[in-house]
């Protein structure tokens, strides 16, 4: 559940609440939930970005105008560019205090900085390029003074946007997004092998072993590869196949089933008839690409 720090942000913004400026301010505190984490009890990287745009959107809310009002306009505001840097792991139920910063406004783009901290120690910080796109996701000026934003401090570009945007991703995209991550499963017949051969002989590190039944790899750059071993229903090891990619829900797995079969996917049943298995600690829903290449849908729940 989102907590936004109301007093610290009325304060900050009073006397400038339609009219917030080029290096204005605000935070906001939240908890950290366990459908966020790791098996080890450690924030995925994948919801750091989620994270950013619940302060930007509060910022700009305290500034006087809302994401909700710039698209009833017709203003539709997409992330085209975004990185951050993690400094020291967010956990399981911490508190965290995420501040987020308007460093530039220009004619089509808003640049966000973002620095996040769990009582006084800095754990993580980002930043964003915001663009706006019209209903059909062309690019579009943003409209005068979006949420009271500091001209004075505009730097117009010669071109709409800078050649490093080359496709921005629609509102309507954002919007409907039902995956927020994603990570590949390989089908091993040793653990204790497959696992030295992944960090011993190419040097990645391990991140979580459940004895032989698990294990989880850190390949960086954002991608865990999941080794587990074959059952009666899985792929034969090294064989077509023997690679499928697990799929991170952005709401409940039985949610996303609904929408994805609406859309014409079709799931597989396990022997109970079942869509969604629920195994204590994990649910899951596989289904396969147009290729016949099998993917799942996979929520922690322990």
């Amino acid at each position: 559940m989102l907590r936004l720090d109301t007093s610290r942000l009325a304060t900050r913004h009073k006397s400038a609440r339609y009219a917030a400026r080029v290096g204005s301010f605000g935070d906001i505190t939240f908890r950290v939930r366990y459908r966020e984490c790791d098996p080890m009890g450690v924030a995925h990287h994948s919801v750091f970005p989620i994270w950013f745009e619940m302060g930007r959107t509060e910022l700009l809310r305290e500034s006087g105008m809302s994401y909700r009002e710039l698209e009833s306009q017709g203003f539709f505001i997409a992330v085209v560019k975004l990185s951050m840097s993690i400094r020291s792991p967010a956990r399981y139920d911490d508190v965290l205090r995420l501040r987020t910063t308007l460093v530039k406004h220009g004619r089509v783009k808003l640049d966000h900085e973002y620095a996040l901290y769990r009582a006084e120690e800095l754990l993580a910080t980002g930043s964003t390029v915001l663009a706006c796109l019209d209903r059909l996701g062309a690019v579009q000026p943003l409209p005068d003074n979006p949420g009271g934003a500091d001209r004075a401090c505009d730097t117009i570009p010669s071109s709409p946007l800078s050649e490093e945007i080359v496709m921005p991703v629609t509102a309507t995209q954002q919007a409907t997004s039902l995956i927020e991550g994603a990570s590949p499963t390989v089908f091993i017949t040793d653990m204790n092998r497959a696992v030295r051969f992944y960090t011993e002989t190419l040097g990645l590190t391990l991140l979580y072993r459940a004895g032989d039944h698990f294990a989880m790899i850190d390949a960086g750059g954002g991608c865990h590869i999941g080794l587990h071993p074959p059952g009666r229903r899985t792929p034969t090891p090294g064989a077509p196949g023997g690679i499928q990619i697990g799929l991170t829900p952005t709401r409940s797995i039985e949610e996303v089933v609904r929408e994805l079969e609406h859309r014409g996917v079709r799931f597989r049943t396990d022997e109970q008839g079942r869509t969604v298995i629920d195994d204590s600690a994990v649910k899951l829903a596989f289904f396969a690409d147009p290729d016949g290449n099998v993917l799942y849908l996979c929520e922690i729940t322990r």
